[in-house]
């Protein structure tokens, strides 16, 4: 079954039963939409945010021409994401378990490529994969940062963790409510709808990393990286993990203070600088710690700025002090479950 909304915000491909022939066939028929010649405007602030979500890096004067040559190919693989609607394969029956279907998934994209990791034309990147497919209680997500994403916390195979994006992931889970998570994100650019949609959201599924992207030498198209899981690594059943906060310490949020008065920190600053030489700190350590939040990026001119448009930190009784976004309820929310707790 055929599904197209409206609005054409999504795209449904229906079976009863997905195996492999089912899982080729409705990639090939959802390849139809991802060709679709779109006049749908491209949300700049949407595609900053999920651009933010996956690089941890902004962009330069909120001018995406001053990119890198494998920055700007990911801000306008996700631009073009965000104008075409979202494709979902959903099967009510198939694939017995989370390590069939990314088995399979593969093998489909193996036999796509003839071969080939590097291939673009073969109708295999990223902007041609689905945004979820369902198999039972089964999913791949892509991971595009609306809002799905996953971050390298090292340099991975050889590969610098900068140069390397995780685009695709399988978790067992809640199948729906990771439908309605994507939807609610499109609607929200759209039709700007308030945050509160989402619900508590302190539930985070577990996402298993399948494929890892890494943009061509000649920036024109993307070379796909097996990421092997062991079947037994894999959880059993439904695995969902608790979602936190950054947590920072004093050195850190004294940077977040000074980002919110000035709108940067400027490492150069003396003062800074001998104030982290007292705390036998270096000002690459202190910059590490504070990208690590994933709140701020490294500007060309080598001062650091939030992602977000504003921060919300919390003290603890028990002397943590977290931060993340103020325009997402879920820190409020984090701070009064940790109360309940005590």
């Amino acid at each position: 079954m055929f599904i197209q909304s409206s609005a054409s915000s999504a795209v449904i491909e229906v079976k009863k039963n997905l195996y492999s022939d089912e899982l080729d066939q409705s990639y090939e028929n959802l390849l139809s939409v991802a060709a679709l010649e779109t006049k749908a405007e491209i949300r700049y602030s949407g595609v900053r945010a999920a651009f933010w979500h996956v690089s941890n890096d902004d962009i330069p004067q909120d001018d995406p021409s001053r990119l890198s040559r494998k920055r700007a190919l990911l801000y306008h693989c996700l631009a073009r994401d965000q104008q075409i609607p979202l494709r979902f394969i959903v099967g009510y029956k198939g694939f017995k378990t989370e390590a069939a279907l990314r088995a399979h998934f593969v093998q489909l994209l193996e036999s796509r490529a003839g071969g080939s990791s590097y291939s673009e034309h073969k109708r295999i990147g990223p902007i041609h994969l689905p945004s979820l497919i369902v198999c039972g209680p089964h999913c791949l997500v892509k991971l595009n940062g609306m809002p799905y994403v996953a971050h390298l916390m090292k340099d991975w195979r050889g590969f610098s963790k900068e140069d390397v994006w995780p685009l695709y992931a399988s978790c067992t889970g809640k199948p729906s409510l990771m439908l309605l998570e994507l939807l609610w994100t499109r609607l929200r650019q759209v039709f700007a709808l308030p945050v509160d949609i989402f619900g508590d959201d302190l539930d985070v599924e577990r996402l298993n990393v399948l494929l890892m992207a890494n943009p061509i030498e000649n920036g024109r198209g993307w070379g796909y990286l097996l990421n092997d899981v062991d079947d037994t690594e894999l959880p059993a059943g439904i695995a969902f993990d608790d979602w936190e906060p950054a947590s920072i310490d004093v050195l850190e949020m004294l940077g977040f203070d000074q980002i919110a008065r000035d709108g940067f920190l400027d490492l150069e600053n003396k003062d800074l600088q001998a104030y982290l030489d007292r705390e036998n700190v270096s000002v690459e350590e202190f910059v590490e710690r504070m990208l690590a939040t994933r709140l701020v990026a490294r500007g060309e001119d080598g001062r650091l700025r939030a992602l977000a448009t504003g921060m919300l930190t919390v003290f603890l009784p028990d002397g943590r002090i977290a931060i993340d976004r103020q325009d997402s309820p879920r820190i409020s929310l984090w701070a009064l479950k940790q109360k309940k707790l005590k």
